[in-house]
């Protein structure tokens, strides 16, 4: 489980960073980006769980 959740965190990560493309706030992202951005949330929440759990 700690190898599939540090890819679901990695991407989680990286997917933030793409989807939002450097504009600040919340309300100044399109909803494309919102949409990416909470997709790319959830990943990263799943790959804390997974990391969290014991083998």
């Amino acid at each position: 489980m700690g190898t599939l959740g540090l890819c679901l965190l990695l991407s989680g990560g990286v997917g933030l960073v793409f989807s939002t493309k450097g504009v600040r706030g919340w309300w100044n992202w399109s909803r494309n980006q919102r949409i990416g951005a909470t997709a790319s949330a959830g990943l990263t929440l799943a790959g804390l769980i997974l990391l969290d759990m014991n083998p």
